[in-house]
């Protein structure tokens, strides 16, 4: 591995080979994260079939994946995720996270109605999932086979939705980013460029264009961002013109 390699793996997760799976079990300390599309798609299920929700089904294809350090996940899902809301005029938005882990127990936050009402349905399958704001928030299986099952089954629903990908992946996760339609590629604004350019160089390899994020200027309204409330004003541009880039309609 070149140096410049060894660098970007400290920066975005390197896949694990699917030997090192069983090995892979302890826990892993905060690595930054790539993402990947959910692989074949499952039986046409509905998330929520509530009629207010009228914003194209999000087919595998057109979906947009997000990747990004497990640090950084849910402020960039957060951010993309209520732009989707405002490009799409939608009443909510739907994210589905993987870091490898098992999911937290839910926890009980303010939210909309939409938001409660697709959490309650996703809930009712079986899905791990929690309002806050104008978002519903999905916590994926750590296994990577039940986890792309699951997220296909919920992104299939009318609400817009996201993927987000924040732990160390097998070809599993690749196969599945690579069905995606636009990838993003999120970081802190203090990331280097040139680790960058070669994480978005690697992903851009799958197939699906990548898109940049940078999170600079967020503040202290990071906070209410990722509790899905507002995008801070520092990063409704950039998430914009993030959205634009990766094929979102306005």
């Amino acid at each position: 591995m070149s140096g410049l390699r060894e660098r970007v793996a400290g920066l975005f997760v390197e896949p694990v080979s699917s030997e090192a799976r069983i090995e892979a079990a302890a826990p892993v300390a905060q690595p930054p994260a790539r993402w990947l599309p959910p692989v074949a798609p499952a039986p046409a299920v509905s998330a929520v079939p509530a009629p207010e929700l009228v914003a194209e089904p999000a087919l595998p294809g057109r979906r947009i994946a997000v990747i990004a350090a497990a640090g950084d996940a849910a402020l960039a899902g957060a951010a993309l995720g209520l732009g989707l809301v405002a490009r799409r005029r939608g009443p909510c938005a739907l994210l589905a996270r993987w870091t490898g882990e098992e999911p937290a127990r839910p926890r009980a936050v303010p939210a909309t109605g939409a938001a409660r009402r697709l959490c309650a349905a996703l809930v009712a399958e079986g899905h791990a999932a929690h309002a806050s704001g104008r978002l519903v928030l999905l916590d994926l299986p750590a296994d990577e086979g039940e986890a792309v099952a699951a997220a296909d089954r919920a992104l299939r629903g009318a609400t817009p939705g996201l993927l987000v990908v924040a732990g160390p992946r097998t070809d599993i996760m690749e196969r599945a980013l690579a069905a995606c339609g636009a990838l993003v590629l999120a970081a802190r604004e203090a990331a280097d460029p040139e680790l960058l350019t070669a994480a978005a160089t690697e992903l851009e390899a799958l197939g699906p264009p990548v898109a940049t994020l940078r999170l600079g200027g967020a503040g202290s309204a990071a906070a209410l961002c990722r509790a899905g409330l507002a995008v801070p004003a520092g990063l409704r541009a950039p998430v914009d013109e993030t959205l634009a880039a990766a094929g979102v309609p306005a």
